[in-house]
């Protein structure tokens, strides 16, 4: 009888397990839908501004709408040395008050909407060339540039570092995380791509994985799995970011664009 029993509670909570993942499905799917329709509106809507920020390497674009519902924000973090559009979010509710007042004494650029998405586009091309894939929300937050022409942007941008694909670990890379990305980079061949491993002792350089770096090193640290999206206040607004030795943001609100 006992027996009987513990397998009938085991079949209890496997029906469970499948119901709580059918449920978070459900919501997950329902959420993506609520940020389409947000998007499809806000693509019609007047334009706040693109914002860039960043250094050379790691670039963060706010394309930011005023709706009649209030302002929403599609944001994008872009390795411009490896690995394209490394993450991608939308904010409902943005804080503008918040964004201008806390970044007022950094450095930031305004630029076109043109501009910002043909970086995007670019920095996706580039990244799918040498084996990596966009974050998974970035053609839903590129919804909000609804009919912007990219084309109508001269702009060139170079990517890579020294003309070679440059992977830094970020400070949410797992170890896992870095071993994938650079058995891809793996793929192109010795001497076709760098890599940077930041530590507590400075960034350390090598030109080539198998030959310089044991898996050991790359467990040493201690890394966070979150999402870049996990960083927004809880209010919405943007924080200010700590991520190691490529910050993706610095800002200043100036006039003058580079398109």
């Amino acid at each position: 009888m006992a027996r009987n029993e513990h397998k009938r509670q085991q079949k209890l909570l496997k029906k469970k397990q499948r119901t709580n993942q059918l449920a978070k499905l459900r919501n997950s799917r329902l959420n993506t839908s609520n940020r389409q329709i947000i998007l499809a509106a806000a693509e019609r809507a007047p334009w706040i501004g693109c914002y860039l920020g960043g250094d050379s390497g790691m670039r963060t674009i706010f394309a930011i709408r005023q709706t009649r519902n209030g302002v929403v924000a599609s944001v994008f973090l872009v390795d411009l040395f490896c690995l394209g559009i490394k993450d991608a979010f939308f904010i409902k509710d943005f804080d503008m008050e918040s964004f201008r007042g806390r970044y007022a004494e950094a450095d930031m650029t305004t630029v076109s909407p043109e501009y910002a998405l043909k970086l995007i586009l670019d920095a996706t091309a580039y990244a799918k060339n040498i084996g990596f894939e966009p974050s998974s929300e970035t053609g839903l937050c590129k919804l909000i540039f609804g009919n912007v022409d990219p084309t109508t942007c001269t702009e060139e941008f170079v990517f890579g570092r020294n003309g070679k694909p440059t992977y830094t670990n970020g400070p949410n890379d797992s170890p896992e995380k870095q071993r994938s990305i650079l058995d891809t980079l793996q793929k192109l061949g010795h001497g076709n791509y760098e890599f940077i491993l930041g530590d507590a002792g400075g960034p350390q350089y090598f030109s080539d994985y198998s030959l310089n770096v044991d898996d050991e090193e790359l467990d040493d640290e201690s890394f966070d799995e979150d999402d870049f999206e996990d960083d927004l206040e809880d209010d919405g607004s943007v924080p200010t970011f700590d991520s190691g030795h490529t910050p993706p943001i610095s800002i200043e609100m100036k006039s003058d664009s580079p398109s």
